[in-house]
């Protein structure tokens, strides 16, 4: 009896430590059981969403997010809920006006027997990165106009140079011309 005892808070404090690793992970994790209801939602999804863990848990998918089901993203986020899969650099708004693009991966949790038992979804903040490389995007995008415009100025000083070196050889042939009337006239 002892033994089971001991097993069994052995077990129970190792399910105690993995859920206290999977709150403290900085992305977002939700996972919904096969009916789309909310079983964990961590620290994680409470900051990048703006919903406590409480206000979540036992709730639909499109509830625990604060969506209505015409809300633009919420077909997108049903069907990830049903299916595994990836989502890159979405574009999710939330109510208030707050936005995040965020990358989103989708698993399938199966029980013992293998039957699916539901989904867990991990989304990344990617909205930094997302910033940054559009802000590298438009620099890049400057910096070849500024090449495309000094290249263009340097063939504009090019094409005047030659046109002025054959107005001073015209220009010189003129005035040898002129000089062969005055002496030979």
């Amino acid at each position: 009896m002892h033994a089971v005892r001991s097993a069994q808070r052995r077990a129970e404090a190792q399910l105690r430590y993995q859920a206290w690793l999977l709150d403290n992970v900085s992305d977002a994790i939700v996972v919904v059981d096969s009916a789309g209801v909310v079983t964990f939602w961590n620290r994680g999804a409470e900051a990048m969403f703006g919903v406590a863990q409480d206000a979540a848990l036992g709730k639909r998918v499109l509830e625990a997010f604060g969506l209505q089901p015409d809300a633009p993203w919420a077909h997108t986020m049903e069907q990830l809920f049903r299916t595994a899969g990836a989502i890159e650099e979405v574009q999710l708004h939330f109510p208030g006006g707050k936005s995040r693009w965020v990358d989103a991966r989708a698993s399938v949790l199966h029980h013992e027997g293998g039957r699916p038992a539901g989904h867990m979804v991990v989304f990344r903040d990617v909205t930094e990165r997302k910033t940054l490389t559009e802000k590298v995007q438009a620099a890049q995008s400057r910096l070849f106009e500024a090449a495309r415009m000094a290249a263009i100025g340097e063939l504009a000083s090019s094409v005047a140079h030659q046109i002025n070196n054959t107005f001073a050889v015209a220009e010189q042939a003129i005035h040898s011309m002129d000089g062969k009337d005055e002496c030979g006239g």
